[in-house]
């Protein structure tokens, strides 16, 4: 059974760094803190640090693919 702190706990789980995300694009960190940084690729700060949502990643890469 979920409660609200598993919940929260899960949605933190799933959270990616940039340097995670620019592993999976193959691409360099800058490289996806320009994307952010333009509002091509949605985030959320906590802290110093940017988090990105698996979802915003499927978001994203729906846009850009052909």
């Amino acid at each position: 059974m979920y409660t609200l702190s598993n919940l929260k706990l899960n949605e933190k789980e799933n959270l990616k760094t940039i340097p995670e995300v620019a592993e999976m694009f193959k691409l360099s960190p800058t490289t996806i803190r320009r994307l952010i940084k333009n509002g091509d690729l949605k985030s959320s700060k906590i802290g110093r640090q940017f988090r990105i949502k698996p979802e915003e990643i499927k978001i994203f890469l729906d846009k850009t693919s052909t």
